[in-house]
């Protein structure tokens, strides 16, 4: 299906034509079309003026009020689908600024109730900590446009305030590979779990993991968006498609269902047996959290290797800071302060600033006291 802009274009300006010929063809004022397919009169206007983009439904009550024959009524409603596809790079948004983009699904999340997030390879914009916004916004390859970075972050980070809205709902899906590719340093990382799981403590919220070694009748292809059930957004390394076609948002909710149906929202004993979208009322909190340590456990077992090895070539600290959790020296009220406050932050959930805590005590060990 060509989704160029041209094409995009061409296809809109021949579906208004043609409605509008039919239209009048029919005899019918657009008044009383508007009346026949319960629309106002200002949107037919619209729509033949090419003004506004009909969904595939509004043909459909359109063509059927006119009594198009089949043969008519299906060219046009391929016509439509056609129409309902777009596509824009990330080297055009890039050009006009990323937080214009940010600014964009904004304002998609302002007007829609229901979002859910399918996230395959990495978590959303609206779950990011700054530290882990900077990197995913920033250029990655040299074929990348330039970008204000800071700009885009901050207005990311800004969008998040629509998670505290209770009048919406979020449902975050992800695959563990998600939650574990190391995207950032591994205290971002860290901060980046502590801060999902957090999250999904609001009312509103729900994180469900996929985890590996669970077989599932299906590919996590693309990380995709779906708006209530009236369009569906698709990431690509390229740019992003937008479907409104009924057909693509229901695949795309029933491919959601799917896959949450094999996920785990805290306690495996919550998991969802079928398809269907009811709420689970679990925390994800703890999965997220064994995937912190996880992580953090791995990272230990390569740093012990390395020492054991003798291969510590590409280590700029001393042996004393491979263990996760550094001990506080004898005698030094720096060391005791930040091990009672990393115990603090532990016993209340803060992770983000047990991870904190751990970096400053290697630091300052790393200065010798």
């Amino acid at each position: 299906m060509p989704i160029e802009p041209e094409t995009r274009a061409r296809d809109r300006k021949d579906l208004a034509e043609a409605l509008r010929g039919l239209r009048r063809a029919s005899g019918l004022s657009g008044e009383r079309l508007a009346l026949r397919c319960n629309m106002s009169q200002t949107k037919i206007s619209r729509i033949e003026t090419g003004r506004a983009l009909p969904t595939v439904i509004d043909v459909e009550r359109i063509l059927k009020a006119l009594a198009v024959p089949d043969e008519v009524a299906e060219e046009l409603l391929s016509l439509a689908r056609r129409a309902n596809v777009d596509y824009a790079s990330w080297r055009t948004h890039a050009r006009v600024g990323l937080h214009h983009k940010q600014a964009e699904l904004q304002a998609l999340e302002s007007s829609s109730r229901v979002m859910r997030h399918f996230l395959p390879a990495v978590p959303t914009g609206l779950l990011h900590v700054r530290e882990y916004a900077v990197e995913t916004l920033s250029p990655t390859v040299a074929s990348d446009p330039a970008r204000d970075v800071a700009r885009a972050v901050q207005a990311r980070m800004d969008r998040q305030a629509i998670l505290d809205d209770r009048s919406r709902s979020f449902w975050f899906l992800m695959t563990e590979q998600a939650v574990r590719w190391q995207r950032a340093s591994t205290e971002a990382m860290a901060a980046q779990c502590a801060h999902m799981a957090e999250v999904n403590r609001k009312p509103n919220v729900e994180i469900g993991i996929v985890h590996q070694g669970v077989q599932i009748p299906g590919t996590p292809m693309n990380i995709f968006v779906v708006y209530d059930d009236r369009l569906v957004t698709i990431e690509l390394f390229s740019g992003e498609v937008v479907l409104r076609d009924p057909r693509d948002i229901t695949q795309h909710l029933n491919l959601f269902d799917l896959f949450w149906s094999h996920a785990l929202t805290g306690d495996e004993r919550f998991r969802i047996s079928g398809g269907s979208r009811r709420r689970v009322y679990a925390s994800s909190q703890l999965a997220l959290h064994k995937a912190v340590l996880r992580r953090e456990d791995e990272v230990m077992e390569s740093e012990r290797k390395t020492a054991e090895s003798g291969d510590l070539t590409s280590r700029d600290t001393p042996l004393t800071e491979l263990p996760r959790e550094p001990s506080a020296v004898p005698g030094c009220a720096t060391c005791l302060s930040l091990v009672n406050a990393r115990r603090n932050a532990r016993s209340t959930g803060d992770y983000s600033s047990v991870s904190d805590c751990n970096v400053e005590l290697r630091e300052h060990q790393a200065e010798g006291h």
